[in-house]
């Protein structure tokens, strides 16, 4: 199980941060997700596993364009929804950001699972669990309110996202982070 969930997260991270070709990144994601889909076969209450299935689920989607990530916008919320059963504070709120991203992105009923309203209550739970410990929830947060033209509000979350104390053994993707903040910043 630990193994499989592992190469799930690895895969997911070389695709995401260092892979530039998007056939090369597909292809990579499809790996974490049956990395992730063996994971869950060997323990399906392991947290790790649904949340690096959900993550790569989603990185695939957006690779291939918006007809696939409609197709997998369920799947992904699923996984989530999954992970907060499992474990309400797994990664410092990430799952509820990722299924509030689902549910901001998704284009309402009766095309998928779009609901601007289960967003809204998703990031104010995710946010409540980042607690200046996960920069990333912010940076999804300031997105969504950019969308929503609260650019006040936005500003807020840039500020509290930039001001995470730096975890320096994750340096690429703190880096990462920062530079997407700063950004958003800019807009």
């Amino acid at each position: 199980y630990t193994t499989a969930w592992q190469f799930s997260r690895a895969a997911h991270f070389y695709a995401d941060n260092f892979v530039q070709e998007k056939e090369a990144k597909k292809k990579i994601f499809s790996q974490g997700k049956d990395a992730a889909l063996e994971a869950i076969n060997l323990d399906p209450a392991g947290a790790d596993g649904h949340y690096w299935l959900g993550a790569n689920y989603g990185s695939w989607a957006e690779e291939n364009g918006i007809l696939d990530s409609l197709n997998y916008a369920d799947d992904i919320a699923e996984e989530m929804t999954k992970v907060i059963d499992l474990d309400k504070n797994f990664k410092n709120g990430m799952p509820y950001a990722i299924r509030a991203k689902v549910y901001y992105k998704a284009p309402g009923w009766p095309l998928s699972i779009g609901d601007g309203d289960k967003a809204q209550a998703d990031f104010t739970k995710a946010v409540a669990l980042a607690k200046n410990k996960n920069r990333k929830v912010y940076r999804f947060y300031a997105e969504y309110l950019l969308q929503k033209g609260e650019k006040e509000k936005a500003s807020a979350a840039i500020k509290a996202g930039l001001a995470v104390p730096l975890d320096q053994a994750d340096l690429v993707l703190e880096n990462k982070e920062i530079k997407l903040l700063q950004e958003l910043q800019k807009k």
